[in-house]
């Protein structure tokens, strides 16, 4: 499991470094810089899976879940959620419902 903030970058001038598989999931476009987001990541490790030209073929990985479930309280995880001026009305009153259920 790893833990942090995510970094905030301008694509047009900035890449992703490499090196790390979790650098691409703690990643985003400036713009989202606002959010200050951390994140939690959960890994297998795959050293002991077949490849075939250095990867590991799309019908193993299909093998593997897509995620786990973790248990959460939703009220102690989020302080709030901010919805963008420009989305429609229904937007965020499907967004809202799942931080404060009716």
């Amino acid at each position: 499991m790893y833990v942090g903030k995510v970094q905030y970058v301008d694509h047009h001038r900035e890449e992703i470094p490499v090196g790390n598989s979790f650098y691409a999931v703690m990643h985003k476009r400036s713009s989202f810089e606002h959010e200050r987001e951390c994140r939690a990541v959960f890994s297998r490790y795959f050293a002991d899976l077949p490849r075939v030209d250095g990867m590991v073929p799309d019908d193993v990985l299909r093998t593997f879940p897509l995620g786990i479930n973790v248990p959460v309280d939703l009220a102690e995880l989020i302080e709030q959620a901010v919805v963008s001026p420009l989305a429609p009305a229904w937007f965020a009153d499907t967004c809202c419902r799942c931080v404060n259920p009716l």
